[in-house]
């Protein structure tokens, strides 16, 4: 499991790369905290959701 976390990472890095930006990684922070608030066993998947939203 650890693979595949750190191989979202590296995909939304490349993808705010790409675009120059920061982009991916404050959706998925975003996201994140409001799952904390919502829903807490769903954070992990909305954090990695959010950094993935572009695909």
């Amino acid at each position: 499991m650890k693979d595949f976390k750190q191989l979202i990472v590296i995909l939304s890095s490349l993808i705010g790369y790409e675009k120059g930006s920061l982009h991916n990684w404050r959706v998925g922070l975003i996201a994140g905290l409001l799952a904390e608030r919502l829903i807490p066993e769903m954070v992990s998947y909305v954090y990695y959701g959010g950094l993935l939203h572009d695909l």
